[in-house]
């Protein structure tokens, strides 16, 4: 069978990164591939992406920039202060080894592996894999080991709506290397507008590629104590006073307990809150699914429960000292008919009546067109490249 690479975002213990990740493999799959997901062998972190030429270039970098040293460092640090709990550290990394299986290779092997014939095309995408503000821009996820011909990006993210001009120059020129280019958010048309030039496609992200039944079939297999009703509390930071009174105004109208995942935030003690501190990937998607409301501050606890049509409100997230990302979930919104259960600290509590019922009618049905648009913009982009290779095209980088 012939094969596509992918290379993305899988480590970092993150819901949405590994579910991305594999909803990649398994979307390509569909279309009647063998997707491998691949990455650099040289990793002393299990489950973390630390590398030490990483480390040495990202200090370079900041060494005449004292100040993006000290954000730097300071972002770094806060993530750090925010590990989960061992058991959910084995659940990921279980998931990482049953379906992901990930390969893993020096920069020479993975040269090697992509100029094989047997490989169709090389994939990178999605999530954050192009964030604006890396200081360490990886040429993995530009798929610089791959022949040019061979490279196809499917929805990256920028993460933020600019590119600062420390990084503006190198991300041009990988990105301009690219014949099959698209990006997930419509803040990231503009900068590759703005950078190239050229108009390309905004695609859903790959979680969004399967469908209910898809994760449904997925999902993991909690024990039936958890199976009550309840609300969902999914915040990588820290909620804000906003979203406290909104969850509590929710606890009464659902008349339920609530579920905190993957930290449980010292506001959460105003009232009763049950932390689950062993969900790995799986157990996330069961959690959404069995939830009677999902509060978030994430991109994919929005993008799952809209999925997964479970009534939902995601709040403005509080970055702390890293860059706004609020312009991915907006996107997301936006182009499904959703932008209303977005708050922001801008709001009062009288504004949306977390009451309402949530309908996902119509965004169903956009969900379903922008499936299409994604498959047919993988497959005409795959059989661009069979052809020209057919046809004897330059098989060099």
């Amino acid at each position: 069978m012939k094969k596509i690479i992918i290379t993305t975002v899988y480590t970092g213990f993150n819901y949405g990164s590994s579910l991305q990740a594999y909803a990649s493999k398994q979307f390509l799959s569909s279309l009647g591939y063998e997707a491998v997901i691949l990455w650099h062998c040289d990793g002393f972190i299990k489950g973390r992406d630390i590398r030490f030429k990483k480390l040495f270039i990202i200090f370079l970098r900041t060494f005449w920039r004292p100040n993006l040293f000290i954000k730097t460092f300071s972002t770094y640090k806060n993530s750090l202060q925010k590990e989960i709990s061992e058991d959910a550290k084995k659940a990921f990394l279980a998931f990482t080894d049953s379906r992901l299986q990930v390969e893993k290779y020096s920069w020479s092997g993975l040269k090697a592996y992509a100029r094989n014939e047997t490989v169709v095309a090389c994939v990178c995408g999605s999530d954050q894999i192009w964030n604006a503000t890396n200081i360490y821009i990886d040429p993995i996820f530009y798929l610089n080991f791959a022949p040019k011909q061979k490279r196809i990006a499917y929805a990256p993210s920028f993460g933020k709506s600019e590119i600062p001009k420390y990084n503006k120059e190198i991300i041009k020129k990988y990105v301009s290397e690219f014949d099959y280019l698209s990006v997930r958010e419509e803040q990231g048309a503009h900068i590759i507008k703005d950078l190239t030039e050229r108009t390309v496609p905004v695609l859903i992200d790959p979680t969004l590629l399967l469908d209910k039944n898809d994760w449904i079939k997925t999902r993991g297999d909690l024990q039936a104590c958890e199976r009550g009703k309840y609300i969902l509390l999914y915040f990588l930071d820290k909620p804000s006073s906003l979203a406290i009174q909104y969850i509590k105004r929710l606890i009464e109208v659902y008349n339920c307990s609530t579920i905190a995942i993957p930290y449980q935030h010292s506001e959460f003690t105003k009232f009763d809150c049950c932390y689950n501190n062993c969900a790995g990937p799986l157990e996330f998607i069961d959690l959404v699914s069995n939830a009677s409301f999902v509060c978030t501050d994430s991109f994919h606890g929005t993008a799952f429960s809209i999925n997964l049509n479970i009534p939902f409100l995601t709040f403005k997230r509080d970055y702390g000292t890293a860059t706004d990302q609020s312009s991915r979930i907006l996107s997301l919104i936006n182009k499904l008919g959703l932008k209303e259960r977005f708050i922001s600290e801008t709001e009062s509590t009288e504004e949306i009546n977390p009451e309402c019922e949530v309908s996902f009618e119509n965004s169903n049905r956009l969900l379903t067109c922008e499936r299409q648009r994604a498959k047919e913009y993988l497959l005409n982009s795959i059989r661009s490249i069979e052809s020209k290779t057919n046809c004897g095209g330059n098989n060099g980088i």
